[in-house]
């Protein structure tokens, strides 16, 4: 989902040393919170780390 938004111009591209988007934790919160106004459904949560909406 981030990459699609990366490609879409709405998230920087910037990246930690380990890869990880700067812009991650935002995009989890905007996920999370489509989620809670049920226009996406979060599905499963594997172990902290990848979560399927």
């Amino acid at each position: 989902m981030y990459e699609h938004l990366l490609n879409l111009g709405k998230y920087s591209d910037e990246r930690f040393s380990t890869n990880k988007p700067k812009d991650y934790g935002k995009v989890c919160q905007v996920l999370d919170s489509m989620a809670n106004e049920d226009l996406l459904v979060f599905l499963e949560d594997l172990d902290k780390k990848d979560r399927t909406y």
